[in-house]
């Protein structure tokens, strides 16, 4: 198509651009309203805007103003019923379509900016696909995974928070007996938390790793909170109910061969929508990773 030609609106999508917004290495979802065309995403108020002589700028070319009426868009920066365009704040469970009234409107649907894996990705691959899935958008969840599996992929990923999430204060618990075997302790500094030795105050940034039998002893320490908190083979509960259920983090993610318990959905902060969703939150080890 020449430049300056007049698009179809046939040949236009009126979607949510969902894309995110991290804070202390966690996301949340934001919805712009956007116009898909020829692969490239225009933001719709900018288009509405634009609009002189009955046509808008889309990009090099230009569409007309019926067929955007007839998307929904009008002039202005406005929706056709006078409302003014502008980005919405998703909560996270948005992005499963867990509350499908909360992104009602003219646009056809939710665009989320996420890659995709292909269907014969390795485990290390849907490993850290799946906790950056949840993290980008601030889903709490995890993976269905034996720990002799699970260890060196938990390192990696580990690894990798301590470059993407470096001022990020991120919070390892697991039981004692998976410390010093296999690959733990790691190659790579992680904190490990004594009764003398308080890492999680307000300046601490990084990974610190504790046992589970020393939460009850140490609970004063950790109630300073973590931005992610990563629960290593969960044990049962109402042994730490109390302890646990004390700790605050932005973000709980975990893995364990019995998860996903419902007892655990508090602690993960799985609730209202979310409990329609565990089957997305939390992968079993050896099925292809997919979008919603």
């Amino acid at each position: 198509m020449r430049a300056g030609e007049t698009v179809s609106g046939k040949d236009i999508s009126f979607v949510l651009r969902c894309v995110p917004r991290y804070a202390r290495g966690v996301g949340s979802p934001r919805a712009v309203p956007v116009l898909a065309y020829n692969e490239k995403f225009y933001p719709a108020r900018e288009v509405s805007l634009s609009l002189s002589g009955g046509l808008a700028a889309l990009g090099g070319e230009s569409v007309g103003i019926e067929d955007l009426e007839a998307l929904g868009i009008g002039v202005l920066g406005r929706y056709i019923d006078g409302k003014i365009i502008g980005g919405i704040a998703l909560k996270s469970s948005d992005i499963l379509g867990a509350a499908p009234e909360r992104t009602r409107g003219f646009w056809q649907g939710l665009c989320l900016d996420q890659s995709v894996l292909p269907p014969n990705a390795p485990l290390s691959d849907i490993f850290t696909f799946h906790f950056e899935f949840l993290r980008r958008w601030g889903l709490p969840g995890g993976m269905v995974i034996d720990w002799d599996t699970a260890a060196p992929l938990l390192l990696s990923y580990l690894r990798y928070l301590s470059l993407c999430a470096e001022k990020s204060k991120i919070l390892v618990l697991m039981p004692r007996e998976h410390y010093g075997s296999g690959v733990f302790p790691p190659s790579i500094p992680l904190n490990r938390l004594d009764g003398g030795l308080s890492l999680f105050t307000a300046r601490f940034r990084g990974t610190g790793i504790c046992f589970y039998d020393e939460v009850p002893a140490n609970l004063k320490t950790l109630k300073a909170g973590a931005d992610i908190l990563f629960l290593v083979e969960p044990p049962p509960l109402p042994s730490l109910r109390d302890a646990l259920g004390a700790l605050r983090a932005a973000l709980v993610l975990g893995i364990g061969e019995g998860l996903p318990r419902r007892e655990l959905f508090p602690l993960f902060g799985i609730r209202g929508a979310l409990k329609g969703c565990t089957h997305v939150l939390f992968r079993e080890a050896g099925l292809p990773w997919a979008l919603p």
